[in-house]
C-alpha cells in the first residue's frame, strides 16, 4: 500500500513535466498522510489543473464520508469493477505527485517494523496513477477526494513491501488522465527497478504530527552494549 509520502517539489517542476494550465498554492510536507489535503492534477474540460484534493476517495453515492479512511489506495487488478471506484476509473483518473513515499518493513516476529524512505533515482518526483471524486455533502458542500492505486511490488521494493504505488511516465501523461479505460489499463504495472532509491529512516515519521526534515534521517545506531554502563 501506500501511505505515507512527501511533498518537496514546486509549482515549477511538476509545470514543467505536465504543462499544467491552471494551479494552487501548496506548501512542502514531509509527512503526508491520510485524510489530508495533497496536490493532485487532474484534466478538467481543456485544462489539466493542480488542486488540493483530501485524500481517501469517497465515492459519489456515500451518505458519508465515513469510507474515506478504508479507501486511501484501490488495487489497480480491481479498481475498474470495485463499486467504489469503478466510476472514478471510468471517467475520473489523475496523477498524484510525490517526491518520495514510506514503507514499512516487518522486522522478524518483532512488532517493530523498519521504516524506509523510496524516491525517484532520477527524476525529480513519482507521479503516482491515482482516482479522484466528487462527493456531495447531503448538507450541501463539494468534497474532492482521491485515492492512489497499487500493484505488485517490484523486486527492489519487494523485501519490504508486497505493494507499490503505480507510477505514471510524464510521456504517459494524456493517455492516463483522458484516454480510455482500455489504455490506461496498460499503464497499471510495476515501476522498473532503477526508478527508486530505497533509504531505511528513523522511527520519527511514524508519528503523523511530525512533519518536518527530521523524518528523512537515517536511523540512530544501535547502542553497544555496556557502552555507558
Amino acid at each position: 500500500m501506500c501511505g505515507r509520502f512527501t511533498i518537496l517539489y514546486t509549482w515549477r517542476e511538476i509545470h514543467a513535466m505536465l504543462s499544467l494550465t491552471t494551479g494552487v498554492d501548496f506548501s512542502s510536507r514531509y509527512n503526508m498522510a491520510p485524510l489530508q489535503f495533497a496536490p493532485v492534477v487532474r484534466q478538467v474540460e481543456n485544462d489539466r489543473t493542480l488542486s488540493m484534493l483530501r485524500w481517501g476517495l469517497v465515492p459519489f453515492f456515500s451518505k458519508d464520508d465515513s469510507i474515506a479512511a478504508k479507501t486511501i489506495n484501490a488495487r489497480s487488478e480491481t479498481a475498474a469493477t470495485q463499486p467504489a471506484f469503478r466510476a472514478a476509473f471510468k471517467q475520473r483518473r489523475c496523477i498524484v505527485p510525490a517526491s518520495g513515499f514510506y514503507e514499512w518493513q516487518p522486522l522478524g516476529d518483532s512488532s517493530k517494523k523498519q521504516p524506509f524512505y523510496i524516491r525517484p533515482a532520477h527524476d525529480p518526483v513519482f507521479l503516482f496513477a491515482g482516482l479522484w471524486e466528487s462527493w456531495t455533502h447531503p448538507v450541501g458542500g463539494e468534497l474532492l477526494t482521491f485515492t492512489v492505486l497499487t500493484t505488485s511490488a517490484n523486486d527492489i521494493m519487494t523485501p519490504v513491501h508486497n505493494r507499490m504505488p503505480v507510477m505514471i511516465d510524464a510521456a504517459d501523461a494524456a493517455a492516463w488522465l483522458t484516454g480510455p479505460p482500455e489504455a490506461a489499463a496498460e499503464l497499471m504495472r510495476p515501476a522498473p527497478e532503477d526508478r527508486l532509491t530505497l533509504s531505511p529512516v528513523g522511527t520519527h515519521v511514524n508519528n503523523v504530527r511530525n512533519d518536518d526534515a527530521a523524518c528523512l534521517l537515517p536511523p540512530p545506531p544501535p547502542v553497544q552494549p555496556g557502552l555507558f554502563g
